[in-house]
């Protein structure tokens, strides 16, 4: 028997109580809570669509993918800065990421969320 299980048993034996069995349709609470919510997946969806048209008129975002695209060359002819400052960012399918540093996971880019 696993720890969870023991004091589960052990908080329940503190109680005096019965058990009774409810028909499925008089139980409403049990039945509320047994269904799956309905999720809409589509306000996830259009809410990436949405950030990625506005995308296309950000001119610090197409400045962004264009220094990212660049050849080896014309990256290297950028200051060290420049390069570590555009290698923190990349592309996660549409939207543009950010890394604080190399151990920090990536974040979508969101100027409210700047310090």
């Amino acid at each position: 028997m696993s720890q969870r299980i023991a004091r589960w048993l052990s908080l329940f034996s503190e109680y005096n109580f019965v058990v009774h069995y409810k028909l499925g349709k008089t139980n409403i609470l049990a039945d509320a809570l047994s269904h799956i919510a309905a999720v809409e997946v589509a306000a996830t969806i259009s809410l990436r669509a949405s950030i990625s048209v506005a995308y296309e008129s950000d001119a610090a975002c197409s400045e962004i993918k264009y220094l990212r695209d660049l050849s080896d060359t014309a990256r290297h002819r950028l200051s060290a800065r420049s390069r570590a400052e555009v290698d923190r960012y990349g592309l996660d399918g549409d939207l543009l990421t950010y890394c604080v540093d190399r151990a920090d996971p990536p974040r979508i880019v969101d100027d409210d969320l700047r310090a």
